[in-house]
């Protein structure tokens, strides 16, 4: 896996330095055919079963466990702390969290890893969020964690 997407890439940089634009169009072509067929396996149930736990949590109200779900590079200049008490002020002023509805999702796959990007609607007693989470696999690593969660209220603003 690593090495399919590191030798296309080095082979890339070095065709284009040592041929010419014009020949090197049907080689670079047809390089570039074989790159994306590289066979990638991804986690995409694991990072789904990672953000169903962090929901589930959340529907039990049960904050510490929820913050286990995220990357410790999420707390990098945040306070786990306040973004406890900022998700525990959605309950409070919101009401309970009633339903979850998947909008979007999509795989971004990198040379450093894949990041997994969710977008929910959040259904809550009083009113509507717009979520969207981020999860980070490295390729060099079995661990996954949420490193994006941003919460916005629908029909304004955070």
């Amino acid at each position: 896996m690593i090495q399919c997407r590191a030798f296309c890439a080095a082979f890339l940089v070095g065709w284009g330095k040592k041929m010419n634009t014009a020949r090197s169009l049907i080689p670079l072509l047809l390089l570039l055919l074989l790159f994306s067929s590289c066979n990638v396996p991804r986690d995409d149930q694991a990072a789904n079963q990672l953000v169903e736990k962090l929901h589930k949590h959340w529907q039990q109200q049960q904050w510490d466990a929820m913050l286990s779900s995220y990357d410790k590079t999420f707390f990098t200049g945040k306070n786990k702390l306040s973004w406890r008490e900022e998700l525990l002020s959605y309950d409070q002023s919101l009401g309970s969290l009633k339903t979850i509805k998947l909008i979007k999702s999509q795989v971004d796959a990198r040379y450093s890893g894949d990041f997994y990007i969710y977008s929910f609607r959040l259904h809550f007693e009083r009113a509507d969020l717009r979520e969207v989470i981020t999860v980070y696999k490295p390729l060099n690593a079995s661990h996954l964690g949420i490193v994006g969660h941003v919460l916005n209220k629908v029909g304004g603003g955070s």
